[in-house]
């Protein structure tokens, strides 16, 4: 049985603070081959401005391809992702739920390559590789 390489995958980097204030550091990993992974109440603002801020960035740049929940657990936070489906609606258009929530996590799993989730006309300007998302927007 042919078992697919691990895909190394960073989860919610919007919520902490050094990456935040570097951006930079999250483009390296991204070219070096991490998937970035939002945490949906970040994107709906659960965890406030500056994660929400952040996600949004990461989502138009194209350096986040997957959405998940923060449930770690049957208990505690809820795996509803109607939210999240409603903000990347709204922020990269309709097919944007269907990859990044649908299609992506299960080329994960098969081990393939991800579907990118904006189209080069839907590129954000990018911020300097010094100014931080959390002043940058």
């Amino acid at each position: 049985m042919d078992m697919p390489l691990a895909t190394p995958i960073l989860a919610h980097p919007e919520r902490n603070r050094h990456l935040v204030e570097n951006p930079s550091i999250i483009r390296d990993l991204v070219k070096r081959g991490i998937e970035i992974q939002i945490n949906s109440g970040s994107l709906e603002g659960i965890f406030g401005e500056s994660a929400r801020r952040t996600a949004r960035c990461l989502l138009k740049e194209a350096a986040a391809r997957l959405v998940a929940s923060d449930a770690h657990g049957p208990l505690g936070r809820s795996t509803d992702l109607s939210g999240a489906a409603r903000a990347l609606s709204s922020l990269l258009g309709e097919e944007a739920p269907r990859l990044i929530l649908g299609e992506n996590p299960g080329l994960i799993l098969e081990g393939e390559e991800l579907a990118s989730t904006v189209s080069d006309s839907q590129l954000t300007s990018r911020p300097s590789r010094k100014r931080s998302w959390r002043r940058s927007r």
